[in-house]
């Protein structure tokens, strides 16, 4: 099984793994937020998508690289709720780095990558169906 391979070749441990993982993160993002109302705003997003892909796991089936994506915008959303943006000592040492303004951007420049590279794995796999059929 190749990581584009879709998930449900097999049993469903390696997404239920992810969304453990993810699970695990949600609750230490929880616990000790910097502020209640920013951790609301932030992190729904990924309290929406978490049931949405439970909900709709049989019917759309992505690959392993596509769930791997998801929660790791899922965790960037999370750890940037439980610190706020601005405080992410990851992101600042980042930002500090390579002498920018605001550590908040990576988090968004980060979410552009995963869009692009979702939308790819979703024009590849379409094209590879129009192929076979």
């Amino acid at each position: 099984m190749t990581f584009l391979s879709r998930s449900d070749e097999t049993a469903p441990a390696f997404p239920l793994g992810l969304l453990f993982f993810v699970c695990l993160v949600l609750a230490w993002s929880w616990i000790g937020a910097a502020d209640r109302m920013t951790w609301w705003l932030e992190a729904f997003p990924a309290l929406i998508a978490l049931p949405v892909l439970a909900i709709t796991y049989k019917r759309f089936q992505f690959t392993r690289l596509a769930f791997v994506l998801i929660a790791l915008h899922a965790c960037i959303l999370l750890v940037g709720a439980h610190y706020t943006y601005e405080r992410v000592t990851l992101f600042n040492l980042i930002r500090d780095h390579f002498h920018l303004h605001r550590s908040d951007k990576l988090a968004g420049s980060i979410a552009g990558v995963e869009a692009i590279t979702k939308m790819i794995l979703y024009y590849l796999h379409e094209r590879a169906w129009s192929v076979i059929r």
